[in-house]
C-alpha cells in the first residue's frame, strides 16, 4: 500500500531543475554548458517549454506575464513559429469575429450596449454566492427588485425567447456566478464587459457546437482561460501589431479571439465528459469518477474502504473536479498553477487523473478519522493549507512510479493490482520518481534499475511468502527512498543557490539600468528647466520693450520705460536674475 502523506516528505518550493527560463525559450536566448544552443532558428523548443512550465518555472514573478503566450504554444493554437504569430493571431482574430457577427450580433433581439446599460452582465449582484446551492436566479432574484434601472435579459428581449435567445440567456446565469470572489470579474467599471466576454465566448462555442448541450461549468473553464488571457496586454499588442498604447480597445478584441482559441482547444477535449450517452465510457465523466476511485483503491486500500463503507461516492465530489479541471477546488493562482502542469503534460487526461487521486491520498490522515459528513466536507472544500507545488510533484511521481511498476507487472505476466498489494512502496520511492527528469541525473538509470530489479524479485516470489517478501521489499525500498531523498534534495538545494544567485545578479543588472534611465530623465529635467527660465526672460524682456526704451544686459534687462496717457507709467524700470522685477519712482 502507498500513502501520500501531506506531511510525508520534506518538499521544496517550484521545482524547476533541468528546466530553462521561459523567457529565454521563448525569445530564444537559452544556451546549454558548451556555447552550444538549445533553441535552433526561430522556433520555440516545445519540448523545453513543456518541461520548463511543468515544473513551475511560470510562477516566476519574473516569468508570469509570459503564461498567456506559453498557454497559447502549448495548445498549439499559435505554432512555434515566431515570425508566423502576427499572421496566425490575425487568422484567429478575424475568424472568431465573423463568428461573432454571424451568430450574434445578427440576432433581432441583440444589441450589446442596450443589454450592458440593462445591469444584464453586473457580476457584483452574485459577489457572495459561491457555493454548491444554484445561488439566487437572475430572473426572481430579490435583489434585482430593490434596484428597478436593472433588468434581467428576459425583460430585455421583450418577446419569448427563441432558442438561440434562451441558450444566451442560461449562459448569463451561469456566468454572472463565475469566480465571484475574483475582483478581475465583480470590479467595475471592467467587470460587465469581461462577464459579456465570457458570455459571448461561450454562446459562439455553444452554437458551433450544436451537438453539445451547454452545460454548468463550462463556464469555470472560460473563466480560467480569459483571466490568464487578460493579463497578456502588453503580448498581444505586439502579437496585434498594435502599436499604441491607447487602443486598449482593440487589444482587448484580439485577447477575446484568443480566448475563444484556447477555450475551443480545451472543450473540445473534454467533450466526451459533457455527452451523457458517453457517460459510462472510460472518456465519459462516470468512466473517469470510476477510473480515479479504482486507482485510490489500487494505491492505497484501506482509505478507499474506509470511504466506500461510509457510503462517501466519488460522484459527490468528483463530477465537480472533473467538469471544471479543479478550477472551483482552489483560489485562482493555484489552479493556474496546477493547469500549468496541464498544459505542459503531454497527457493532459492522466494528468487531471493522477492529481485528483493524489489530492485524495494527501488528505488521508483527516479522511481516515473522519464520519461521512466530515469527509465529504473536506473533498467538497478542499482544504486551503495544501500546497499546489507538492500536490503538481507527487501527482507526476505517482504516474511514473505506476508506469513503472506496470512494466514489471506486464514482464512477470502478473496483473498490477495484484503487484501493488504485494509490493507497495512507501512514500520516499514514489517521490523519488518526482526527479527522474535529473535532480539525481548522476544516478537516475542506476535507481530506475534498482528499484526494477527490487520489483521484479518480490513478483517472482509472491507466490511462496507474499507476506514475507513484501516485509523484505519494503526493507529494501525504504532505505533506498531514503538515500534518494537526500541526494535529490541536496540537488534541489545546489539549484537553488544557483537561481538566487542568477536572481542576484539579474536583479544587480535591473538596477543599474533603473539608475542609468534616472541620470538620464534627470538631464532631460534640467535641461528642459532652462529651456523654460530662457523663455521666461525673453517672454519679459518682449513686455518690456513695448514700455518704452529697453536695454538688454547680461541676464537681466534695465532701462527707463514712459507710458503717457491714461495710466501714464515714469520711473525705471529693472529686472534682475530671474524675472525679478522693479519699478522705482513713477506710479
Amino acid at each position: 500500500m502507498s500513502s501520500l502523506a501531506a506531511n510525508g516528505t520534506e518538499r521544496s518550493s517550484t521545482t524547476t531543475i533541468n528546466s530553462f527560463p521561459v523567457s529565454e525559450l521563448i525569445h530564444g536566448k537559452t544556451v546549454l554548458e558548451g556555447g552550444v544552443p538549445a533553441v535552433a532558428g526561430h522556433q520555440v523548443p516545445l519540448a523545453s517549454l513543456r518541461a520548463s512550465t511543468s515544473s513551475g518555472a511560470l510562477s516566476n514573478e519574473t516569468e508570469h506575464e509570459l503564461r498567456p503566450l506559453a498557454w497559447l504554444l502549448l495548445s498549439e493554437c499559435i505554432s512555434n513559429k515566431r515570425d508566423e504569430w502576427r499572421a496566425e493571431c490575425k487568422v484567429i482574430d478575424d475568424e472568431y469575429w465573423s463568428f461573432v457577427s454571424e451568430l450574434l450580433d445578427a440576432e433581432p433581439w441583440w444589441n450589446e450596449q442596450e443589454w450592458v446599460e440593462a445591469g444584464c452582465f453586473d457580476g457584483c449582484r452574485f459577489a457572495s454566492t459561491r457555493s454548491e446551492s444554484p445561488g439566487p436566479d437572475p430572473e426572481t432574484s430579490s435583489d434585482k427588485s430593490s434596484d428597478p434601472t436593472k433588468m434581467t435579459p428576459y425583460q430585455v428581449i421583450r418577446a419569448p425567447p427563441t432558442p438561440e435567445a434562451f441558450l444566451l440567456c442560461e449562459i448569463i446565469k451561469d456566468v454572472l456566478r463565475t469566480h465571484p470572489d475574483l475582483s478581475f470579474y465583480i470590479s467595475p467599471p471592467h467587470s460587465p464587459y469581461r462577464l459579456l466576454t465570457l458570455t459571448r465566448v461561450l454562446y459562439v462555442w455553444s452554437r458551433l457546437n450544436g451537438g453539445v448541450k451547454y452545460v454548468q461549468g463550462m463556464n469555470e473553464v472560460i473563466g480560467v482561460v480569459f483571466f490568464v488571457m487578460g493579463h497578456g496586454n502588453q503580448w498581444f499588442k505586439d502579437l496585434g501589431g498594435i502599436d499604441t498604447d491607447a487602443d486598449d480597445a482593440r487589444t482587448a478584441k484580439l485577447v477575446e479571439s484568443l480566448t475563444y482559441k484556447v477555450t475551443t482547444w480545451l472543450l473540445n477535449s473534454m467533450v466526451d465528459i459533457f455527452t451523457p450517452s458517453l457517460d459510462d465510457d472510460s472518456t465519459g465523466v462516470s468512466g473517469r469518477i470510476s477510473t480515479i476511485t479504482d486507482k485510490v483503491l489500487m494505491h492505497d486500500p484501506i482509505l478507499a474502504t474506509h470511504l466506500n463503507d461510509l457510503g462517501c461516492e466519488g460522484t459527490f465530489y468528483l463530477m465537480r473536479w472533473i467538469t471544471t479541471l479543479l478550477s472551483r477546488e482552489f483560489t485562482m493562482p493555484d489552479t493556474v498553477r496546477i493547469w500549468d502542469g496541464m498544459f505542459g503534460s503531454n497527457q493532459r487526461d492522466n494528468y487531471v487523473t493522477y492529481v485528483c487521486v493524489t489530492m485524495i491520498l494527501m488528505v488521508r490522515e483527516q479522511l481516515l478519522i473522519g464520519d461521512f459528513t466530515k469527509c465529504i466536507e473536506i473533498l467538497q472544500n478542499y482544504p486551503p493549507d495544501i500546497d499546489v507545488d507538492e500536490v503538481v510533484r507527487r501527482a507526476r511521481a505517482l504516474f511514473r512510479f505506476e508506469v513503472m511498476v506496470r512494466e514489471v507487472c506486464g514482464g512477470m505476466r502478473c496483473n498490477i493490482r495484484e503487484g501493488m498489494q504485494h509490493v507497495g512502496p512507501i512514500d520516499g520511492v514514489i517521490m523519488a520518481f518526482g526527479w527522474s527528469e535529473g535532480v539525481v541525473a548522476g544516478d537516475v538509470g542506476e535507481t530506475l534499475k534498482h528499484v526494477k530489479d527490487v520489483l521484479k524479485v518480490g513478483m517472482g516470489e509472491m507466490g511462496k511468502d507474499a507476506g514475507a517478501v513484501a516485509k523484505k521489499v519494503g526493507g529494501n525500498l525504504w532505505g533506498w527512498g531514503a538515500a534518494a531523498m537526500q541526494r535529490a534534495n541536496e540537488g534541489m538545494e545546489r539549484a537553488a543557490e544557483l537561481r538566487k544567485e542568477k536572481d542576484r545578479e539579474r536583479m544587480a543588472r535591473v538596477t543599474m539600468e533603473k539608475m542609468r534611465e534616472e541620470k538620464e530623465r534627470s538631464v532631460r529635467e534640467q535641461a528642459k528647466k532652462k529651456q523654460f527660465l530662457k523663455q521666461q526672460e525673453e517672454f519679459l524682456a518682449a513686455q518690456l520693450a513695448e514700455l518704452g526704451a529697453v536695454e538688454v544686459t547680461g541676464g537681466g534687462v534695465k532701462g527707463g520705460a514712459r507710458r503717457k496717457g491714461a495710466g501714464e507709467v515714469e520711473g525705471t524700470v529693472k529686472v534682475e536674475g530671474k524675472g525679478k522685477v522693479e519699478v522705482e519712482g513713477g506710479q
